[in-house]
């Protein structure tokens, strides 16, 4: 069954605008992805969302570090993700550009 985005949490939804359903892998892993502090290796062919797993787990740890008032302390974390191509970096960029508190 695909998730839904409005059942993820209020600061996750913004990284997946434009989405109404995560896929079926990205809705599989999206507990271990988002809930879990757990390590995460996805082996799956390309266009199978392993980017958006990739980002699912960085706003887990963007969660933890939300004030009540919505903004986020950036100064306590720091988040390096390693991309075989520009592009994706690119993307992923733009995604968190909607999650900032």
């Amino acid at each position: 069954q695909l998730l839904p985005v409005e059942k993820l949490p209020k600061y996750a939804q913004a990284g997946f605008e434009g989405f109404k359903t995560l896929n079926r892998i990205q809705s599989k892993l999206y507990r271990a992805a988002l809930e879990t502090d757990e390590n995460l290796l996805l082996c799956a062919p390309t266009g199978a969302g392993k980017t958006n797993v990739a980002l699912m787990c960085m706003l887990r740890e963007i969660g933890k570090h939300i004030n009540m008032d919505g903004t986020i302390n950036v100064d306590d974390f720091k988040i390096i993700y390693i991309a075989p191509m520009r592009s994706l970096v690119q993307e992923m960029v733009g995604s968190f550009g909607k999650v900032r508190g």
